[in-house]
């Protein structure tokens, strides 16, 4: 056991000041307990340093954030405010919309169709060979040969008519001739009738001097005479009947064959394809075999196929739709201007031709053909999102309007001339009218002024009242700034 002074000191050094007293007792009274044990050593000098350097790095991050922050201020303090300024003009109010040229003026040509009893003359599976064919994106003037088929099964179907039609002739003069004897044959059987009713009549009259018996032949000699000049008359009549109709049945033959003649003779005709209007070429796509390509001079085609477009440009056009709510100020005859996709810089004046009178749904992405902007309905299917049809017309020409082309118009609603314009990005539009920050006023150099606006466009606020031209205006809020 050590001595309780040195207890002390030992308790002194582990734990400093705070270290427990001892009350000194006597070694007789002192009772027996359990040895004390050493504690942990105390915290080290070192470590307690090291636990206030996150303290020190906070302060210096606070401190050196606040100078960031004081100069931010003075510095947006010291930006100038965007100025516009109002001037006298015009301004147009225009809606946009996209879709695809088309031409308003358009005839298709297609492959004649074959006219006639049986294959028609045409080729093993109905198709026709092209010989001819106008090149694609070439212009032609009306009467011009576009397409032209290979005619030689035509040819040989309108020899064979011919031929048909002289043998159906020589029919007809042989019926003829045949008929003529029989006729005459049965008309001399009749007039032989009537001859044997006369000279049994004149028999009948010397009855006064025959016997009753050589009478009653004689009477019935009349009455068969009668029965049989009736029976040659009523057969000479069915006879001439039945070879009327045995020759117009001939008749009608050879009138068949000549109306296939005059039918292979329009086929022939039919071979050459002429253009029915002046315009630009545009082929088809044959889908015939295993591949899709345009429809070139050999190829073999079907009767009625579409072969190619002759379109007019003169009478081109922007297909496109238009949203259900805009198609309200939409009227026919309004002016507008066409851009082209391909063509940025060039503008061609148009004005409003169609406006559909039906609303149909949206599916696309664009405008025109391509749709608009998709949505879906509240109900849980299909488009919500209604669109107006609407056909632009393209009052200038131009060679590089072609049908197809993407394309954009500024629908011009409404202008206003040689009025005092701002630029809108000046005019905060609020509750109580619109305002504007005019240069001039309180210590920042702008005051807060109230205008009447008039038109409104997409780029400039028409001005009535409160406002000069010329005037300064913030682009921005002054108050808005750091």
């Amino acid at each position: 056991m050590l001595d309780p002074k040195e207890q002390e000191k030992l308790l002194t050094r582990r734990f400093g000041n705070a270290a427990p007293l001892l009350d000194p007792q006597p070694e007789g009274e002192r009772e027996a307990g359990p040895e004390l044990v050493p504690g942990p050593p105390p915290a080290s000098p070192i470590s307690r340093w090291w636990m206030t350097i996150p303290l020190c790095i906070g302060i210096w991050a606070g401190f050196a954030l606040t100078q960031n922050s004081e100069r931010i201020v003075q510095v947006a303090q010291s930006r100038p405010i965007r100025t516009v300024t109002a001037d006298r003009g015009d301004i147009r109010k225009t809606i946009r919309i996209a879709g695809d040229t088309a031409a308003s003026n358009v005839a298709a040509v297609r492959a004649p169709r074959i006219r006639g009893r049986g294959a028609g003359g045409v080729a093993s599976g109905g198709q026709m060979t092209l010989v001819k064919l106008a090149a694609a994106g070439s212009r032609v003037k009306k009467g011009t040969l576009v397409a032209e088929f290979d005619t030689q099964n035509q040819l040989l179907k309108l020899d064979d008519q011919k031929a048909k039609v002289v043998q159906e002739e020589a029919k007809i003069l042989k019926v003829k001739a045949t008929q003529a004897i029989a006729h005459e044959r049965e008309r001399v059987a009749a007039v032989k009738a009537e001859s044997d009713l006369g000279k049994a009549k004149l028999d009948l009259r010397t009855t006064e001097v025959k016997s009753a018996i050589v009478a009653a032949r004689l009477q019935m000699a009349v009455e068969e005479a009668e029965v049989n000049l009736e029976t040659a008359q009523k057969e000479l009549r069915l006879a001439d009947n039945a070879r009327r109709a045995e020759l117009r049945s001939n008749e009608i033959r050879r009138d068949q064959e000549l109306v296939d003649q005059k039918r292979a003779e329009m086929n022939i005709d039919r071979m050459r394809i002429l253009a029915p209007i002046d315009g630009m070429v545009v082929l088809m796509s044959n889908t015939g075999g295993s591949s899709i390509s345009e429809i070139e001079q050999g190829d073999q085609v079907r009767p009625g196929m579409h072969l190619l477009n002759i379109v007019d440009t003169a009478s081109m056009a922007l297909e496109a739709a238009v949203n259900q709510a805009d198609s309200q100020i939409i009227r026919t005859g309004m002016p507008a201007e066409v851009r082209l996709d391909a063509y940025p810089d060039a503008v061609y004046p148009a004005r409003i031709a169609a406006v559909g009178s039906l609303a149909g749904t949206s599916t696309g992405g664009g405008g025109g053909k391509r749709g608009g902007r998709g949505g879906f309905s509240r109900s849980g299917g299909g488009n919500f999102l209604r669109n107006i049809a609407i056909e632009i017309a393209i009052l200038s020409k131009d060679e590089r309007v072609i049908p197809d082309l993407s394309a954009s118009a500024d629908i011009i609603v409404a202008t206003a001339e040689d009025v005092v314009r701002v630029p809108r990005e000046a005019v905060s539009f609020e509750a109580d009218g619109a305002w504007v920050q005019a240069a001039g006023g309180d210590a920042e150099g702008f005051e807060r002024r109230r205008i009447e606006v008039g038109l409104v466009s997409d780029i400039h606020v028409e001005a009535v009242s409160g406002l000069d031209p010329g005037a300064k205006l913030a682009a921005e809020r002054p108050q808005a700034r750091l």
